[in-house]
């Protein structure tokens, strides 16, 4: 079937068998972040039930355990930050959306440099070595106030011992980050981002991602990309933050603009993979998100080649 749209007087058009899943399978050996369990899917058993044809049940009827922020593809609107809940398919107020396809090499930054400095600038300034110092210095920034002093406490308070070990073997070894720079000769206005990092291999169908401080974007990216109006960022990371960065979520901040005034019409989503084979440029995004009542859903990422016509 052919789907024609029209975006600023011009025509386009795409086919809907033709579509590319970026989404990573929710299953047992699938990708894990933030310490949860392998997901499980497990037959309902009762005294007069079974849920289980090959064990002699009369159908398959399984119960599923899953953390949609911790295994395979999400989509994560502003309640993942706020107090209030908001359903994640509520921020979804279209089917289809205009979408670029960007490839970035990772920068290797200073630990906790690129996640606490708003600019590119600010990112190649010395910082001290300390990594509380790091903190403090971070939260001098530009940031909004609720923000900064969660930086600054960060700085102060008593961590567990495996995590402020961590923390301190990271500082030494620096983060590997999507900053200002890498962003560099991008178009980005467009109504969906999609970013694949380097290297890009399969392995990111089910790697293991706790306790590695995996990539994230800056904050002077993200503002990049807010600036640009992005409205759906979708990313091959299982967070636009720093794994450890004391809860401060400050690109998750940024890009929502909370506290100022939330934006409840944005949406990110993470742990995407998008083979080799799909080429960077414009493309048309179907993003299909399951209808939960929570701020996080496990969603399925669609895209199709546009052409203008």
């Amino acid at each position: 079937m052919k789907l024609t749209l029209e975006k600023d007087g011009r025509r386009y058009s795409f086919q809907t068998e033709k579509g590319m899943d970026l989404s990573i399978s929710m299953n047992p050996k699938g990708p894990r972040a933030w310490y949860v369990e392998p997901m499980r899917i497990e037959p309902v058993r009762t005294e007069q039930f079974l849920g289980s044809v090959a064990e002699g049940g009369a159908v398959n009827f399984r119960d599923v355990y899953f953390n949609p922020h911790g295994h395979g593809t999400h989509t994560e609107n502003v309640g993942h930050i706020i107090d209030t809940d908001v359903p994640v398919v509520n921020s979804i107020s279209s089917s289809h959306f205009f979408a670029k396809v960007i490839t970035l090499e990772l920068r290797r930054k200073d630990a906790m440099q690129g996640a606490l400095q708003g600019s590119a600038k600010g990112a190649s300034q010395d910082l001290p070595q300390d990594l509380s110092q790091n903190l403090e210095t971070g939260a001098s920034q530009d940031l909004p106030q609720d923000l900064s002093q969660n930086l600054e406490t960060v700085a102060s308070q008593d961590l567990p011992q495996d995590l402020s070990q961590n923390l301190e073997t990271v500082a030494s070894q620096g983060d590997w980050v999507v900053d200002e720079d890498s962003l560099e000769g991008f178009d980005l206005n467009v109504e969906a981002l999609i970013i694949r990092t380097k290297p890009n291999d399969h392995s990111k169908t089910n790697r293991q991602y706790s306790g590695t401080n995996f990539p994230y974007l800056t904050l002077g990216a993200m503002q990049r990309i807010v600036d640009a109006g992005v409205q759906h960022l979708l990313v091959d990371l299982p967070s636009v933050d720093r794994e450890e960065d004391g809860g401060a979520l400050a690109a998750h901040h940024l890009f929502w603009n909370v506290p100022a005034e939330p934006n409840f019409q944005k949406t990110i989503t993470e742990l995407i993979y998008v083979p080799n084979e799909i080429s960077d440029g414009d493309y048309i995004l179907n993003l299909q998100v399951s209808n939960f009542a929570n701020d996080a859903a496990p969603s399925r990422p669609m895209l199709f080649d546009l052409m203008e016509e």
